[in-house]
């Protein structure tokens, strides 16, 4: 039977790696230490044939097929078997398949894969806005969590390592106990894993009341106000805020407390964005969303470039804002490319001033998610954020005008900044 054919299915949970005898380069999926291997033949004649599999180094059953083809040239008749494996150990193992005088060695691939452990600091949380830490334990890399909704802010979470924490603000109008299906997608080894997770959320009323409008600009001071009711009268009571993110006049004493109107003098120290807010009301504490909007102190152009499968891109960095950014750094991180150059230090830049950092990579898909960090000193801390870029390479024979375009739109924007710059300290 010259003309038979073999393919191989390996699936496991839900996904699955497709194999054909010819193509020798293919690599399987991996198993763990125990799976279902799906075995496809294909004749183009009719025969009935005896398939002989020998494993080496795991188990397999059955061993020996017979089947009865009747196909042709242009109608190939092809059965698929399911063949159950099993090893002691992970490791690459090969099995021979055998028919006559023909022979086909099919890898198979045993890793043992290690559970994460999802646990969130708190079961019980309380009507409205409320915020819990996610830990994620466990051994990866380029991590992403993603949540449904109810989230506030973004629901998909990225670090580059496990284990990690994540900080999450939920709003639950209701009370209730609610499933929270969670996905992890990470990298252990040289193999992407998918594990999906259910948690447990016990929401109920809180004891307190306490609302307002928690938005303050990016720049200069501002009234944060905040309306705190309790159902008893609370006595020698101190209420106040506290976040990573603002500083100022923070605290507030009251003799009695039942339904009081609370304002608080204070400043952004962060960039646009939603961050926690821990609410103190004597030994009660709520976590709130505060939203910081406004401009962010700084702008960011990108502008991309393609020769000859080497990838780059120009990362302008310019200061919008009236504070100077010190130890100014742009790093490409890890992902779907080979990194060529990483980044660079840009030092400080003052108001007005802007500076560019070349990042190169060679990608190895297309288009391709670039990820990169930009990193300075502001207000005595270093603040450290990831950004995203898609990259996307052009087609033969051209370069994309509207690359020209973004290339040409950076370099007028630094030259009006600088001279913007100028002309204001002449």
């Amino acid at each position: 039977m010259k003309k038979l054919l073999l393919a191989v299915f390996l699936l496991v949970s839900s996904f699955a790696a497709y194999l054909n005898a010819d193509l020798t380069a293919t690599q399987p999926s991996s198993l763990e230490t125990q799976g279902y291997l799906y075995l496809t033949f294909c004749s183009v004649s009719n025969e009935y044939v005896t398939f002989k599999l020998t494993p080496y180094g795991f188990s397999a059953s059955p061993t020996e097929i017979r089947m009865d083809f009747s196909g042709s040239s242009s109608s190939p008749d092809c059965r698929q078997l399911v063949i159950f494996v099993k090893a002691d150990s992970p490791g690459m193992y090969n099995l021979k398949i055998k028919e006559g005088s023909d022979e086909w060695w099919v890898p198979v691939v045993f890793e043992k894969r290690l559970p994460l452990e999802l646990l969130l600091s708190k079961q019980v949380i309380y009507t409205g806005y409320d915020s819990v830490r996610l830990f994620v334990r466990g051994d990866g890399t380029n991590a992403w969590v993603y949540f449904p909704g109810n989230l506030v802010g973004s629901n998909i979470l990225h670090s580059p390592s496990l284990p990690a924490s994540f900080d999450i603000t939920f709003h639950f109008s209701q009370p209730g106990y609610y499933a929270i299906p969670v996905s992890v997608r990470y990298d252990h080894g040289n193999t992407t894993l998918v594990q999906n997770y259910t948690l447990g959320l016990r929401v109920e009323e809180p004891p307190l009341e306490i609302s307002g409008s928690l938005r303050i600009p990016s720049e200069g001071y501002a009234d944060l106000k905040l309306h705190v009711h309790s159902p008893e009268v609370l006595y020698s009571t101190k209420v106040s805020v506290s976040s990573e993110c603002i500083e100022g006049d923070t605290e507030r004493f009251f003799p009695e407390l039942s339904d009081a109107n609370v304002t608080f003098k204070i400043r952004g120290k962060c960039d646009p964005g939603i961050y926690p807010l821990i609410v103190q009301v004597g030994s009660y504490s709520r976590t709130l969303p505060l939203e910081i909007y406004g401009p962010g102190g700084f702008d960011v152009m990108i502008s991309p470039g393609y020769e000859k499968g080497k990838a780059s891109i120009e990362v302008t960095v310019a200061n919008i804002g009236s504070d100077t950014m010190k130890s100014v750094s742009v790093k490409l991180l890890p992902g779907n490319y080979i990194i060529d150059e990483e980044g660079t230090f840009l030092g400080d830049l003052d108001p007005g001033d802007f500076d560019s950092a070349d990042l190169s990579f060679t990608p190895r898909g297309n288009p391709v998610l670039v990820r990169y960090q930009i990193a300075f000193n502001k207000a005595g801390e270093r603040v450290v954020l990831n950004r995203t870029y898609e990259f996307t390479a052009p087609r033969e024979g051209g370069f994309p005008w509207i690359w020209l375009l973004v290339t040409a739109a950076v370099v007028y924007y630094a030259y009006t900044r600088k001279a913007g710059r100028k002309v204001s300290h002449s």
